[in-house]
């Protein structure tokens, strides 16, 4: 599902290769390899000023996912809006149901949220290094949280019409210049609804009681705890 781009020979235009194409299987929408520069060497993704490169069929349906992407941006290479844009569908010609629209800014030299205006927190723009962006999807809650260079940019619901899945990303230009590389698709392992390790064993005789402090507050509908009692029968 994810590219680091090592795989390819410098300047190879990903037209149907690697499972990247043009919008639409436009090839002169494709995106192409670059040999000059790289977060992991040798290679990255050259997206141009006229690029709108898709990578269809990830195929994502369900669970937590952290999606995570590396973009450099030299300085004065901002000429135009720049797009990270995620599907949960696409199809060469359609149709297509958009997702995510985060978008560099070339007035504002911000990172924005398109699809979620109302909920958006513009980062500055870091130019002239390697920056993530980082999407932590939950497919079965329909939630997600975008950031960028690890600030917060939005947060909301995933899906507001059709599948809740992660089919397609979609990385556009609009006249800007910028590279790609170490993309990919983690799933995320949720934390224990529980704690491991309460503390040591307890010395307990026959019908006793014994208020344990948890280390931990724990929840419950009308109320929380940071104890526990522990009784003894027998």
């Amino acid at each position: 599902r994810g590219d680091s781009f090592e795989t390819y020979a410098a300047g190879t235009v990903l037209d149907n290769v690697g499972g990247w194409y043009g919008w639409d299987n436009t090839p002169s929408a494709a995106a192409s390899v670059d040999g000059t520069l790289a977060l992991s060497a040798p290679n990255s993704l050259l997206v141009g000023a006229t690029t709108d490169a898709v990578r269809p069929n990830i195929g994502l349906t369900s669970g937590r996912w952290s999606a995570t992407a590396w973009q450099y941006i030299a300085t004065g290479a901002l000429t135009g809006d720049i797009y990270f844009i995620t599907n949960s569908v696409y199809n060469h010609g359609g149709p297509y149901t958009w997702t995510g629209q985060l978008r560099c800014d070339s007035t504002a030299n911000t990172v924005v949220d398109d699809l979620r205006a109302s909920a958006t927190t513009p980062q500055p723009i870091v130019f002239d290094q390697w920056v993530e962006w980082r999407l932590d999807v939950d497919l079965d809650a329909n939630t997600v949280s975008n950031y960028y260079n690890g600030a917060l940019v939005s947060s909301g619901v995933y899906a507001t019409a059709g599948p809740v899945a992660l089919d397609n990303i979609d990385l556009f230009s609009t006249g800007g210049v910028c590279n790609w590389d170490d993309i990919g698709f983690n799933a995320v392992t949720p934390p224990p609804c529980y704690e491991l390790d309460i503390g040591t064993a307890l010395a307990m005789g026959d019908d006793s009681v014994v208020a344990q402090p948890l280390g931990f507050t724990f929840p419950f509908p009308g109320g929380s705890t940071t104890d526990i009692t522990i009784c003894s029968n027998g």
